[in-house]
């Protein structure tokens, strides 16, 4: 199932008091993908780089997935603040829009388990171990932070 049939079926069984239509950016270009690997040291995974070749970005009024862009301007920054942002063994992806709460997979690794990186208590709960889980739970609100 591609990534947009994926999201449009969880999206349709958000309740339509709720329910925000996605909007996908065009297929990421390998190179694009690639270059970003180089910035940030580290492959992407998987699941995250397919979705990229499909949509740079997705958006439901907020980022569901960062485009390349952002997620290069997001870790690079993340990174080099002193007050922990974004912990340097994290990859974020997206953002919760509170609290600067950023959802993440472990740099470099080869799981696709998905943290919520919380950097006020600096603590980062596991939310799912999938990014296609990761989205559904989200959407549907069986995942919150």
């Amino acid at each position: 199932m591609t990534w947009r049939a994926f999201i449009d079926d969880v999206t349709s069984r958000v309740d339509p008091e709720f329910r925000k239509a996605p909007e996908y950016g065009p297929p990421a270009p390998p190179k694009a993908i690639e270059r970003l690997e180089r910035q940030l040291g580290c492959s992407l995974p998987a699941e995250l780089r397919e979705l990229l070749l499909e949509h740079d970005g997705v958006r439901d009024g907020d980022w569901l997935v960062w485009s390349i862009k952002e997620m290069a301007k997001n870790n690079l920054e993340g990174w080099r603040e002193p007050d922990l942002i974004l912990p340097t063994d994290l990859l974020a992806f997206a953002s919760a829009g509170a609290d600067g709460i950023l959802f993440a997979f472990e740099k470099g690794s080869p799981s696709s388990t998905i943290f919520a990186w919380d950097p006020i208590p600096h603590e980062r709960p596991v939310l799912a171990r999938s990014l296609r889980a990761f989205i559904e739970g989200w959407k549907l609100g069986t995942i919150t932070v």
